[in-house]
């Protein structure tokens, strides 16, 4: 391999250096090419589209931002549908608690003397009052507007936003957004919510203009009945609508905000360096981990039981023992490796043995700490009884 790479850069440098000297005649004419420079062009202008999706690093760097996917929308269509469960729920309790307040400002507060002594009395009465009539829609609709943020973009906690910025107070940026794709998307879709929510509006308003002139002659409790029972029923349908627009302007939002987070190839690969680290360091990380492997191999080559070689380029170790029931490969190399494993064998007395086929099979056919394939179990097993043969002789 070292040495088709060498001779791929020498002849390359040949070819170079060929077409140098054919282009002389031209340049000492004062003819000169360019179309090398339009190709530089061409392509780095390539690598700048963005025509890349955004990496999992670009979008967890924008959310830090607090740039996220999100749309108001859909927040409005479910605290609306909350409130419009709400009113079905506790309207009721609502209203009396209105109708008893009301009856006591009324009753006993109309005519009451507004003095420094008795303005805290009064103060706290209305501001108990007003909490015990609103405090839980506020609180539920509060609650319901937070985890509906949640749900669609997750926790963001950023300074980011409220940092201040040049850009903002650009007028040419500021006019840019204002005729830009994104602003003509926002006034479609205002319009098409003032249009489809005023039809729906005028036509349920329109099929129920009788229950509405027919409030006059009305309790005050069959009043509150009929307005719940009507404001309830458009609510609904309100509702539909703009959970049908938010569906489609969160779709929106998130295509737009994939769409300007995209990246050119050359950021991606400037991120992919960055997230991998130099190529040196990666390149001395690697070394370091094959050094780390040789050292383990090594280590298991101390306890082979027979060197098969072939001789000298290839080297292989194989360990059979009282707790092995078959020949397990613990070690092999060639060349530089090869050399460190017959040092090995020879420093801790391990029989060296000669098998050129043997040794070419098992170093291509068999990894480390595998076992010996049942087609080389006669091969295996002869140089077995003569490494035997070797320890009875010493012995």
């Amino acid at each position: 391999m070292v040495f088709l790479f060498f001779l791929m850069t020498v002849m390359t440098l040949d070819l170079y250096r060929t077409q140098m000297l054919c282009r002389v005649p031209s340049l000492l004419s004062g003819e000169v090419s360019i179309p090398s420079w339009n190709h530089s062009i061409l392509y780095f202008a390539n690598t700048d589209e963005k025509t890349e999706t955004p990496t999992h690093k670009k979008l967890q760097d924008s959310k830090k931002k607090g740039q996220v996917v999100k749309s108001q929308d859909l927040n409005a269509a479910i605290i609306l549908l909350v409130c419009a469960v709400l009113m079905s729920i506790v309207g009721e309790y609502s209203f009396n608690k209105i109708y008893r307040f009301l009856h006591i400002c009324f009753a006993n507060y109309l005519n009451y003397p507004l003095e420094p002594g008795n303005f805290s009395n009064i103060a706290s009465f209305y501001m108990t009052q007003f909490f015990s009539i609103t405090g839980i829609t506020f609180g539920v609709v509060m609650v319901v507007g937070v985890l509906a943020n949640l749900a669609q973009s997750g926790f963001v906690f950023s300074t980011e936003p409220l940092k201040p910025s040049l850009k903002k107070l650009n007028p040419i940026e500021g006019f840019k957004n204002l005729f830009s794709k994104r602003a003509a998307f926002n006034f479609f879709k205002t319009l098409m919510k003032l249009v489809l929510i005023g039809t729906v509006a005028f036509i349920y308003i329109k099929d129920n203009l009788d229950k509405i002139f027919a409030v006059g002659g009305m309790s005050v409790f069959g009043l509150f009945i009929l307005l719940e029972d009507l404001l309830f029923r458009l609510v609904v349908r309100i509702v539909i609508v703009l959970l049908i627009l938010g569906v489609m302007d969160f779709i929106f939002q998130k295509y737009d905000y994939k769409k300007r987070l995209r990246m050119s190839k050359h950021e991606v690969k400037e991120e992919w360096k960055q997230s991998e680290g130099d190529p040196l360091i990666r390149s001395m990380r690697k070394q370091k981990q094959r050094q780390l492997s040789m050292n383990r191999m090594m280590a298991e080559v101390a306890d082979a039981t027979v060197i098969i070689t072939n001789p000298t380029h290839l080297a292989i170790a194989l360990r059979y023992n009282e707790t092995d029931e078959i020949p397990v490969l613990v070690g092999k190399g060639a060349d530089y490796i090869a050399g460190k494993i017959r040092e090995v064998a020879r420093e801790q007395e391990i029989p060296i043995i000669e098998n050129k086929p043997l040794a070419q099979v098992l170093y291509k056919q068999v990894e480390i700490d595998e076992e010996v394939p049942p087609s080389l179990y006669q091969a295996v097993a002869e140089i077995l009884a003569v490494v035997m043969k070797i320890k009875k002789k010493v012995g």
